[in-house]
């Protein structure tokens, strides 16, 4: 028998919210109603949520890898073992334990701040993986990230409550 659409409730709508950076996406997430959960992964999410009955967990690169890399095979400043690629493989170990023990069926709403971050820290992951770490993504390196992000995306999606997930339309 098929379903009609009259009868859908639309509770559990999922958000993308899209801005410049400091635009209020975060500060949006706030306003939602019920048990939230955030995945931190942009520095200025936890000041904006400061003092706010949301659940989080961040996940921060501490190092950054900001050694300079030229286009010239080879020539490149000697590269430090980011802290992004370690950062991935938390989030991905959190992600992963709580789709497992049903943890996310506790809340009304998760939300990722920042998809920005998410790609970054995914990229630099996939990088190492792929022996290409602190050089400039191939083409592969991209695909292979769009891949992973969009895995975790259709994931979180795929669960019976709202995924809300902010993203930069710009970056500086």
């Amino acid at each position: 028998m098929p379903k009609n659409a009259k009868d859908f409730t639309g509770e559990n709508d999922n958000i993308l919210a899209l801005g410049t950076p400091g635009g209020g996406k975060t500060s949006l997430f706030t306003t939602i109603p019920g048990k939230k959960f955030l995945y931190i992964l942009d520095p200025n999410s936890l000041q904006t949520i400061k003092g706010q009955d949301i659940d989080y967990e961040i996940f921060l690169p501490e190092e950054i890898d900001i050694s300079a890399v030229t286009l010239r095979t080879g020539v490149r400043d000697e590269p430090i073992e980011a802290q992004s690629v370690k950062t991935y493989l938390k989030f991905e170990e959190h992600f992963e334990e709580a789709l497992r023990d049903n943890f996310f069926e506790t809340y009304d709403t998760i939300g990722i701040d920042g998809m920005t971050s998410l790609q970054d820290i995914t990229m630099d992951r996939i990088q190492k993986l792929n022996g290409r770490f602190g050089k400039h993504p191939e083409y592969a390196d991209n695909t292979a990230t769009m891949a992973t992000v969009r895995k975790i995306i259709r994931t979180a999606a795929s669960l019976n409550i709202r995924v809300f997930i902010a993203a930069h339309t710009d970056r500086k």
